[in-house]
């Protein structure tokens, strides 16, 4: 591990800059402006509110990428963080955001805008903890007239919620979730303890599940209602944890927070995430690991780091082995967030990014293998360097899991996840689940027959069947990169990778392809004879994980 680096310059006043890209990446001259002026936000009857999101004390995919946009329909200029809240809330610090420029969007630090109301939301006791600056930082800022939303949930366990990260910020503000739960709202939530100043804005049983109070020239709001952030799809519209009622509790708390100060106003060109991206706001912290440029908040584990430090380079060299792929421009950038439910990987930006949300070393790098085998390691290329020929799009996933299934049984033989004999809980003799019917099937239950056809197929001709049969798809269709795949085409490819016709065997489990046999071929510049494949039907055995050979020699 190397010591810190500089990631980008900062975006400032129109003229010319110069914006660096991190390493592996170019310095490219800028015309800071109108060119690279950030969008707006697309605020619906505009409060002139910023609200800034903080996820850097537990990631959650419905509030990073789903909450956003209706807060912006209810009036509220909204950033998500996953930067530490002292860092968000500096008004002489800056934020490390991605702005486009042409095919890429390089990281870059912009100042920090400024803010009426933080919401701090925190629903695992244990997940990462708030630290003394920040909650000096939160202090700092309400008493200037600033508003702060605290949401939690009910911690049963009293020994848990002496723990519990966000009960320490309410506690700074003479408050705090209690173990006792009263009904409110459709769910169990906590009883609150309120200080003197405070206020009870909501009561269930006549005691208080909302508190409030004003703290300098700002106000706090404490909730312990667990949908405050969240909805459930499926919910009737009067239903307290549908859309519209949680976002309308969460408008009422907003405007009760925001009462200490003016709306910020301005302009709504503030950070915001891009389709496929992370961000908008990303963690503050950076090293250089294994030549991989990791970014994290000052609050995260240590166990994380030292997973990351000491691991990672390991397993993403045996990934690469299993899957030859030309080494990508830019290191890998992997964002460490707070928290527990999986990770993201960004393909359609350059540089491209992973993101993880976990705090086990084994899920971390479970997570990892996953997601480089979609940013990274799409197989080996072709003559001119290229990846040609588009898979369907079940295959993109299940390429992913295949790979993290491989990573997780090499760091531990025993492993049982990504099972793909779970095929015969749905698909009792392999030959029900349409492979090439998309429309027909939940893309789980089709990963899961993939990897059992993959696994049949390694065990048959050797793990390096797998690479081999990218190759022969990026060499074959070279000349039309864009072209989409048939699952004829498909098969065409795999059985040519194998130097066996696998189309009998693919329509024996139950795959609808318009031909029967596919007896011969020609593949660079070889006829080919293909016998039919003989592969037996039933489970399939553990993952294969010993490395490769040369997967251009014929296996046949």
């Amino acid at each position: 591990m190397s010591g810190l680096i500089c990631a980008a310059m900062v975006l400032a006043a129109p003229g010319q800059e110069t914006l660096t890209e991190p390493p592996g990446g170019q310095t490219i001259d800028l015309k800071i402006g109108k060119k690279l002026q950030l969008p707006e936000q697309k605020v619906v009857g505009d409060t002139g509110i910023n609200v800034l999101l903080d996820q850097a004390h537990q990631a959650w995919f419905q509030a990073m990428w789903e909450l956003p946009g209706p807060m912006m329909q209810n009036g509220f200029r909204t950033v998500v963080t996953f930067a530490a809240l002292d860092s968000n809330l500096d008004p002489k610090g800056k934020c490390r955001i991605r702005v486009k420029n042409g095919k890429r969007m390089p990281f870059a630090w912009v100042p920090n805008p400024k803010y009426n109301v933080v919401i701090a939301a925190q629903h695992d006791p244990n997940a990462q903890d708030y630290l003394t600056e920040e909650i000096e930082a939160l202090k700092k800022f309400v008493r200037g007239g600033g508003g702060l939303i605290i949401s939690g949930t009910r911690v049963g366990d009293a020994n848990k919620l002496a723990t519990y990260p966000l009960n320490k910020v309410a506690k700074a503000f003479d408050a705090a979730l209690t173990t006792e739960g009263v009904s409110y709202n459709g769910s169990l939530v906590p009883v609150l303890a309120l200080g003197k100043d405070w206020k009870a804005e909501k009561e269930a049983e006549g005691k208080p599940v909302v508190g409030l109070r004003k703290y300098g020239k700002g106000y706090v709001v404490l909730s312990g209602a667990p949908n405050l952030m969240g909805w459930n799809d499926k919910a009737p519209a009067d239903s307290p944890a549908s859309q519209g009622k949680v976002m309308a509790e969460l408008k009422r708390l907003i405007l009760l927070a925001a009462q200490g100060k003016k709306p910020v106003g301005g302009s709504t060109r503030l950070p915001m995430a891009d389709e496929g991206v992370g961000g908008p706001v990303y963690p503050e912290m950076e090293e250089i690991v294994s030549g991989a440029v990791v970014y994290y908040a000052k609050n995260q584990f240590k166990s994380v780091l030292d997973t990351v430090r000491n691991d990672m380079k390991k397993l993403d060299d045996q990934v690469r082995q299993w899957t030859p792929s030309p080494k990508p421009r830019d290191p890998m950038f992997l964002i460490l967030a707070a928290g527990y439910g999986g990770g993201w990987a960004v393909n359609i930006y350059e540089p491209k990014e992973v993101g993880i949300i976990a705090p086990d070393p084994n899920e971390i790098l479970s997570i990892l293998a996953h997601e480089v085998a979609h940013t990274c390691y799409a197989g080996p290329p072709n003559d001119k360097g290229e990846q040609a020929g588009a898979l369907p799009e079940v295959f993109s996933e299940a390429h992913a899991g295949w790979f993290q299934r491989k990573g997780d049984t090499w760091r531990n033989p025993d492993n049982k996840g990504h099972e793909p004999n779970n095929l015969f809980t749905f698909d009792p003799d392999g030959t029900k689940l349409d492979l090439a019917k998309s429309e027909t099937y939940p893309y789980g239950q089709a990963w899961t027959k993939l990897w059992w056809l993959w696994q049949k197929l390694d065990e048959k001709y050797g793990p390096e069947w797998y690479p081999r049969w990218l190759w022969v798809k990026n060499v074959r269709w070279s000349a039309t990169p864009a072209k989409q795949l048939t699952w004829d085409e498909v098969v065409e490819d795999m059985s040519i990778a194998c130097g066996e016709d696998l189309f009998p065997f693919m329509k024996k489990i139950g795959t609808t392809l318009t031909k029967d046999r596919f007896a011969s071929a020609v593949f660079d510049g070889k006829s080919l004879n293909l016998p039919v494949a003989e592969i037996t039907m039933g489970k399939c055995g553990r993952a294969i994980v010993r490395p490769i050979g040369d997967f251009k020699k014929p296996l046949r």
